[in-house]
């Protein structure tokens, strides 16, 4: 039986490094690429203190992050805030996402506020 060339190997090795490096990097920023979810939008004229891989959190149990922040200063809520929530989480049209402090140090969050109409 012949051995595979050393081609081989240092190539299989290095898709190997790829893949690792990618699910590394994003355990570590707490994104779970398995799970699938949904992405919502929410608008505000100021954010406080709120970052990209801030909680977001339904009546205090944390559901999701936020994924994108983007603002255009030509309108009066500058700042589009694009944050995922898990696809078995249901979220009715008409719920409010507000921003809230997040302890002493942790800066802000999101906090949904489940509408009971929907």
């Amino acid at each position: 039986m012949k051995l595979p060339s050393r081609e081989l190997k240092v190539g299989l090795l290095a898709v190997l490094a790829i893949f690792l490096l990618y699910f590394g990097f994003n355990f570590l920023k707490g994104i779970n690429i398995f799970d699938s979810t949904r992405t919502y939008y929410a608008r505000y004229s100021d954010l406080g203190g709120l970052t990209e891989q801030s909680p977001v959190y339904i009546r205090g149990f944390k559901v999701g992050q936020v994924d994108a922040i983007r603002y255009d200063f030509s309108t009066a809520q500058a700042f589009t805030v694009a944050f995922s929530i898990p696809k078995d989480i249901s979220v009715p049209q008409g719920s409010e996402v507000v921003l809230r402090a997040d302890g002493l140090i942790s800066g802000m969050a999101l906090d949904v506020h489940i509408s009971q109409a929907g």
